[in-house]
């Protein structure tokens, strides 16, 4: 049986919050560093939109308000520069409540991925066939499969009963 569109590129980003979950730590942190470094460079040619807006900045250098943007967004706070028009303060702004969001957003994706529980279940070896209630039945015993079980459960502890 052929599903919908699988193998179909876009459908694992159909989902993004279910792809942010379950692709590798390494791809997610990579996926992080690259959107934040977008981010900057998108406000830092903003902030070159309009000349002289950053305070002690070298006039249209791209890597002192690519640098001013790191400093708005992580919310680290100004040294040297500064913004010094209304423009750049409007920008500061609204750079400032991305950052909040964004780090917010970061949080709760990583809390998500860390507390994602994992199904590690043992199934017995062998099903019995037996009758229950006069109906043929199928048992099979199931466990949890964790290193460190409590003197109460055993691999065997669980029947499944199906009709």
């Amino acid at each position: 049986m052929q599903l919908p569109n699988s193998g179909v590129w876009h459908s694992y980003w159909s989902d993004p919050y279910h792809m942010l979950l379950t692709i590798p730590w390494l791809g997610f942190l990579l996926l992080i560093v690259l959107v934040y470094g977008m981010l900057n460079a998108l406000f830092a040619l903003i902030y070159l939109a309009e000349r002289n807006s950053i305070a002690n900045a070298q006039p249209g250098s791209f890597w002192d308000a690519f640098f001013f943007s790191v400093q708005t967004l992580a919310s680290i706070g100004y040294g040297v520069l500064y913004p010094q028009t209304f423009y750049a303060n409007t920008i500061a702004t609204i750079e400032a409540l991305v950052g909040l969001l964004g780090f917010a957003v970061v949080t709760g994706l990583a809390f998500a991925r860390f507390s994602r529980s994992t199904a590690r279940v043992l199934f017995s070896r062998f099903a019995v066939v037996t009758h229950y209630n006069g109906v043929p039945c199928r048992k099979s015993s199931t466990g949890a499969n964790r290193r460190i079980l409590s003197s109460t459960q055993s691999p065997n502890s669980c029947f499944i009963e199906w009709n």
